[in-house]
């Protein structure tokens, strides 16, 4: 597990240092605030920030004479996300996202390809002491690291769009 840690930790500082490389191509896209909650049992807030790293448009002929455009769009989203309940336990999740989005000019909807990589923090109550007046405190927490790998693909509509 150590080996592991300390690899992720190494990927981690090598993409900070190559990151203002790139740091100029980059354009900011937008800032989420989100109600975050896994299997819908542990409410918490999940803070997205995006940036287009690369945007272009491809077209193509087709044999029957059919002209086809597209805009497609790359994508880099660094979350952070809390969920649980404090009393009994707590969850903090970073997680990285590169998405590939694309759409035709001629359509509204869109479709999105995103993988990503996360570290998933989970503290658990051992122990809890309650003193004579009955108020309890957390004497004791566990904690649990996790890597949380995730891969989706997205089916949307811009309704805004004209």
């Amino acid at each position: 597990m150590q080996q592991v840690i300390r690899l992720f930790s190494l990927m981690i500082l090598i993409a900070g240092l190559a990151m203002p490389v790139k740091s100029q191509k980059l354009k900011f896209r937008e800032v989420s605030l989100s109600y975050f909650s896994p299997l819908g049992i542990d409410p918490g807030i999940k803070v997205t920030t995006g940036f287009v790293f690369k945007e272009w448009d491809k077209s193509r002929s087709k044999k029957n004479g059919e002209h086809k455009s597209s805009y497609h769009q790359l994508n880099f989203q660094p979350q952070l996300s809390y969920f649980g309940k404090t009393t009994y336990y707590y969850s903090v999740l970073t997680q990285v996202e590169a998405s590939w989005k694309w759409q035709n000019k001629n359509s509204k909807n869109y479709s999105a390809l995103s993988f990503g990589m996360g570290h998933l923090l989970r503290r658990d109550v051992l122990t809890l002491t309650v003193n004579p007046q009955g108020e309890s405190s957390i004497s004791e927490w566990e904690s649990k690291h996790f890597f949380v790998p995730s891969l989706s693909y997205e089916y949307g509509r811009n309704f805004l769009s004209q």
